[in-house]
């Protein structure tokens, strides 16, 4: 990792064509802008995170054929395996 210091009205040139300037500083935030081509996705590093999450989690919801068998399943009154065959709910629900 590439450490440098800035003073706010300075900035950073990336591979020539992104640069970051240093807009403010505070107590403890540091006010960033930055210019990029168009086809430079700038994100912050939380919301990547929160995005890659949600991906993961999208991907582990059950897929059509799943859904269509417990639909299926339910129509015929066939209780899915591991699930209860009572319609009374489990005690302390």
């Amino acid at each position: 990792m590439l450490v440098i210091r800035r003073r706010a009205g300075e900035s950073v040139r990336l591979g020539g064509v992104i640069e970051v300037t240093v807009l403010e500083i505070s107590a403890n935030r540091v006010k960033l802008g930055f210019v990029a081509p168009a086809e430079v996705e700038v994100v912050r590093s939380e919301a990547e995170m929160a995005r890659r999450q949600n991906l993961a989690a999208a991907a582990a919801l059950p897929t059509t054929q799943a859904l269509e068998r417990l639909a299926q399943a339910l129509l015929m009154g066939q209780p899915q395996s591991g699930e209860c065959s009572s319609t009374t709910p489990p005690a302390g629900r």
